[in-house]
């Protein structure tokens, strides 16, 4: 991030999964409680999150930033792996079981075998019957374009319910920790 003076800047440890529409106040309640419940030391800690490394408001005319589902994936997971884990911060309203970046996101890191944690910034209620229904087929995006390229990927690669179930699968373990 450009405006990060030098001795903020680090590799990134962790890509935080995330919706747009969480409150900000859920957002960083959320982090709080990840760093004091998992003991994490903050000046550690260096987030990927979308909101700061990618500018949704220069996008090209097709309204994405790929050109393709295979750009899209690539982006994604070369992103992730830098990472090495990911943060899913699930909101007071569970938005991110609802929404196609969210999902992909998840089942890609689930693809890759990669470490995830969910981030919580209240209650855990609900959780449980939320994931269960989650559906990749009726998640969506802002973006059409993105939200077809996601599809795409997913239908080439596992299918819907092969990705739903790894995904439930994986977000309920989680819960457990």
């Amino acid at each position: 991030v450009d405006a990060v003076e030098e001795h903020h800047k680090g590799k990134v440890s962790h890509f935080v999964s995330w919706c747009w529409a969480c409150r900000l106040n859920d957002f960083v309640g959320a982090l709080r409680a990840w760093t004091e419940g998992d003991r994490i030391n903050a000046g550690e800690a260096y987030l990927w999150i979308c909101f700061f490394c990618d500018n949704q408001y220069r996008l090209p005319k097709s309204g994405t930033l790929f050109s393709s589902a295979n750009e899209l994936q690539r982006v994604l997971e070369s992103r992730l792996g830098r990472a090495g884990q990911m943060l899913v911060l699930v909101d007071a309203e569970t938005t991110c079981a609802k929404r196609a970046w969210c999902l992909f996101e998840v089942f890609t890191c689930v693809d890759k075998q990669l470490p995830i944690t969910i981030m919580l910034p209240a209650t855990r209620e609900g959780l449980q019957e939320t994931f269960s229904t989650i559906d990749l087929r009726t998640a969506r995006a802002t973006s059409t374009a993105d939200e077809d390229m996601i599809n795409e990927v997913v239908l080439i690669g596992a299918g819907f319910d092969a990705a739903n179930a790894r995904v439930r699968d994986r977000l309920l373990e989680c819960l457990k920790h």
